[in-house]
């Protein structure tokens, strides 16, 4: 099975109806909740060496859900995060104007460094659209 994990109700109400009109019942189940719980939920019953991993969340708790998503990867893993440049905020703060983003920023900007410069894996970020990191994992036990 592979898994969707939105966080809210209309999202997840979503993700079933897109699922299941094409045709993806019996192969995609959706969960609704907190990515980290639902992950570590996941990794309780069992289910770990999933290939690929999409984050698309809170932006100032990527490296948690980071974080629990290595807990069930598999060693040679892809994991992809969505929009880890911010609207170019996270290069440079005269994008923000009145530092009405600061903490989302400063985290982002932690996390891009975290996932760039972890020996266990090896990344690319894209500026694309709002940009994408594209994290390969090498070795996810060693640090």
């Amino acid at each position: 099975f592979d898994y969707a994990i939105p966080e809210d109700e209309k999202t997840a109400e979503t993700a079933i109806e897109n699922i299941r009109h094409y045709g993806f019942s019996e192969k995609i189940r959706v969960f609704c909740g907190d990515g980290e719980e639902m992950v570590n939920s996941i990794r309780e019953s069992g289910e770990t060496g999933f290939d690929f991993i999409f984050i698309d969340a809170a932006k100032s708790h990527y490296k948690r859900f980071f974080d629990a998503a290595l807990k069930v990867a598999s060693d040679d893993a892809v994991i992809v995060c969505d929009n880890v440049l911010f609207q170019a905020k996270v290069a440079s703060d005269e994008y923000d104007q009145g530092g009405k983003h600061k903490t989302n920023i400063r985290r982002l900007r932690e996390f891009n460094n975290y996932i760039m410069t972890d020996s266990r894996f090896t990344t690319s970020i894209l500026a694309v659209g709002d940009g994408v990191s594209i994290t390969k994992v090498i070795d996810k036990e060693n640090k």
